[in-house]
């Protein structure tokens, strides 16, 4: 008894080496919820390691999508809505590394690893659960909201510095929206983040050529201009920001730093004071 009980756990051990952890544990086929609001939308589903449309459709739409285009190859997807009177939306599905691909290597499936998860696509998922899409009426005013929402998602990205995702939504909400300034300023900040000063520059200066009494360009621009050395352009910018906007506690915490660069301690202590007092933690953590 003991003996067959053994040799079950050895032939055990043996198939796990032989299909891949992630083949056991999950499918490379994904089923993605699309809808719309409202809802009667076309959905196309493209291919893009082939090009072609492969499900065109109505919304809403449960659409099963394979994580592998190929051997050791992940499916990439690229999803068009369009109704009638409303501003097309697009987006893409990328697939990626299975995190169950690497229990292969824990277990010691190295056939798995090259051979059982790369040919059954298991070592692909699509991590995407749905996609729900308010589609925005072809109109001035649907516009100007398509962009401001789009902005808002980028503005989410910067702050989990996820700076390259970020641009493509300010990029859009430009598409949409040309003299929309928000996102020119918010594309400048991002540039500035990747240490493309030059780009960063541009975007800003369009900003406010858009919008010269919008306070953010001024601010980020006067960043970069501390950044290279350039104090009397930078303080420029950063008076102009916070003349604009008097409780911009970032901009006041900029000129603060400036003003101790420049052995101005007591004008550096009165603006990060008031930045902390008008509640701004990190100018209350600040060290002299």
């Amino acid at each position: 008894m003991v003996l067959k009980r053994f040799k079950l756990l050895i032939l055990l051990a043996y198939s796990l080496q032989i299909i891949g952890c992630a083949s056991i544990v999950s499918s490379s086929n994904k089923t993605l919820p699309i809808s719309t609001q409202p809802d009667e939308a076309t959905c196309e589903i493209i291919d893009l390691s082939s090009g072609t449309v492969i499900t065109r459709t109505k919304t809403p739409h449960n659409a099963i999508l394979d994580a592998s285009s190929g051997f050791f190859k992940s499916a990439e997807y690229k999803i068009k809505l369009s109704k009638a009177g409303y501003i097309p939306y697009e987006t893409q599905v990328i697939s990626n590394i299975n995190g169950w691909y690497f229990g292969n290597i824990v277990f010691g499936g190295l056939l798995g690893v090259l051979i059982v998860d790369p040919a059954t696509g298991a070592m692909w998922k699509i991590y995407e659960d749905k996609i729900n899409v308010k589609l925005y009426p072809d109109t001035m005013e649907g516009r100007r909201l398509y962009s401001d929402s789009l902005n808002m998602q980028g503005y989410e990205l910067v702050q989990q510095a996820n700076y390259i995702k970020a641009i493509s939504f300010f990029d859009k909400a430009i598409e949409i929206n040309p003299e929309f300034v928000k996102p020119y300023s918010n594309k400048g900040l991002c540039y500035s983040k990747l240490s493309e000063n030059s780009k960063a520059m541009e975007y800003l200066n369009k900003a406010i050529s858009i919008n010269a009494d919008f306070p953010n360009a001024y601010k980020h621009r006067g960043d970069i201009y501390f950044k290279q050395g350039e104090t009397n352009k930078a303080l420029d910018d950063f008076n102009k920001a916070i003349l604009l906007h008097p409780k911009y506690n970032d901009a006041l915490l900029s000129r603060g730093k400036l003003y101790l660069a420049q052995n101005n301690k007591e004008q550096a202590k009165v603006d990060i004071t008031l930045a902390c007092k008008q509640g701004y933690s990190k100018a209350c953590n600040f060290q002299f």
